[in-house]
């Protein structure tokens, strides 16, 4: 089962013309996605005509990298997944984590990390973890889908529990291999490296995942937390170019597996497994006019700038060099 991959339209990848030598197209295309994978994650494309596999992100055994699945064997393992608690290995899992342990210091190997998750052994597909795989469907994958987000009484911790359900009723594994190819196709589609995300003392809220005494994820918990260092991994929003999905509260993903979140309060959201309400931040008048003015945008060099208008009136102004992908944020005064 091939899945798909969300290849980044603007890179230009060929095959090998009559005569041409193939080493040479494959470190041509190699460089090309190279150069432009800093639009997204998705970053690999087939050669035409070679046969061959072009990836910014799939390093050989020779490179010292460690592998990652290919789009078709991502798609396998979707298809044959198993719901095993892969989560509970401490020695790879943080306790308050859902996500394993990883290396994330740039664009490319944010997207060697995306893409791991997705390997035969899990915790997103094949061997997988039911909790970690509910997780991201409730921060991620359901509220970019269906006009959820605009919901104001969605419920990240009713949304887990739902997902933990249908894995565990008839049908499961049908529910889970859907479930692993829509984060497959949101991720690769929206998943970008930050490398500022939060800032010192910036009040997020984490995802974090109650334990067992034999250390499996039992629930789902949201937790307010004020950052006492600048946040950095691979930021998951609504991308302009992105197909076929809705907006949401952005969430990032760390090197120590962490999901955090923006624009959501936690209100007594003590356990994934009583009646907790946490929901999306909304303001009181729904009305166009009280709405915050957020505006996202390219420039005519190419370079992605988004504006926010936070709470208190001030623009926090995010800017993306096209050139060299490194992202500036900077707030300005609402009386500036």
């Amino acid at each position: 089962m091939n899945i798909g991959w969300h290849r980044n339209p603007v890179a230009e990848i060929q095959g090998p013309t009559e005569g041409q030598d193939t080493n040479e197209v494959v470190d041509r295309n190699n460089s090309n996605i190279m150069r432009y994978g800093k639009y997204g994650i998705a970053g690999a494309a087939v050669v035409v005509g070679a046969g061959m596999l072009i990836s910014s992100c799939i390093d050989n055994k020779d490179s010292g990298k460690p592998e990652v699945p290919t789009t078709d064997q991502i798609g396998e393992n979707c298809e044959d997944i198993k719901l095993v608690d892969v989560a509970a290995n401490s020695s790879e899992y943080e306790s308050e984590s859902f996500l394993p342990r990883g290396e994330i210091k740039d664009a490319e190997s944010g997207q060697a990390y995306i893409l791991s998750l997705f390997d035969k052994n899990g915790p997103l597909a094949g061997n997988a973890d039911k909790a970690s795989l509910a997780a991201v469907m409730a921060t991620i994958g359901t509220p970019s889908h269906d006009g959820e987000a605009t919901n104001p009484n969605y419920n990240y911790v009713d949304s887990f529990n739902s997902r933990m359900s249908a894995y565990g009723s008839e049908g499961g594994q049908d529910a889970a291999t859907a479930d692993c190819n829509t984060i497959y196709t949101t991720l690769t589609q929206l998943g970008q490296y930050n490398e500022n995300w939060a800032q010192i003392g910036e009040t997020v809220t984490l995802a974090s995942a109650e334990r067992e005494k034999d250390n499996t994820i039992s629930g789902f918990e949201l937790q307010s937390v004020v950052t006492n260092s600048a946040l950095s991994g691979v930021e998951v929003k609504l991308r302009y170019d992105a197909k076929g999905l809705d907006g949401f509260n952005e969430v990032l993903i760390t090197e120590d597996g962490k999901m955090y979140l923006k624009g959501v309060t936690p209100h007594n959201s003590t356990s994934a497994n009583g009646s907790a309400e946490v929901s999306s931040e909304q303001p009181q008048d729904q009305s166009q006019e009280n709405q915050p003015e957020n505006i996202d945008y390219t420039d005519e060099d190419g370079n992605e700038v988004s504006v926010q208008t936070l709470p208190n009136g001030d623009k926090k102004v995010t800017f993306k060099d096209s050139a060299t992908g490194k992202i500036t944020v900077t707030t300005l005064p609402a009386n500036g």
